[in-house]
């Protein structure tokens, strides 16, 4: 069975235990990539609201993705949508902060499309 934050998961028949992080914050913290610079490594913050790693796996960023394979219609109800999404679960899940960002991103993306739209 899979746990959320701050929980324990258990996988398969070894029981072997895995304690999810307590917080979003402590999963950033956890996430960071490195950044080479003449051979030597320093470790570079991960950006969890405007630049997520996940959604950068394949080269592109998943939004833009999205964008490529739906009609300018769809694709500015999907950004309005998601930003709901996230000023409804604030306060209820995660880092509220966080929650209000990641909306601010998506209605910010939201008027830049409409912006451009209409030139």
């Amino acid at each position: 069975m899979f746990g959320g934050v701050g929980q324990q998961a258990t996988f398969g028949d070894k029981m072997s235990k895995f304690k999810y992080p307590e917080t979003l914050n402590d999963v950033i913290k956890e996430t960071q990539e490195t950044m080479y610079v003449s051979g030597v490594p320093y470790p570079v913050q991960v950006d969890a609201v405007n630049h997520p790693p996940h959604y950068k796996v394949g080269g592109i960023e998943t939004i833009e993705y999205m964008k490529a394979k739906s009609t300018p219609e769809e694709f500015k109800g999907h950004l309005r949508l998601t930003a709901i999404k996230y000023l409804s679960r604030t306060g209820y899940k995660d880092d509220a902060l966080q929650d209000l960002k990641k909306a601010q991103w998506y209605l910010n993306r939201l008027v830049k499309e409409c912006e451009d739209e209409n030139g």
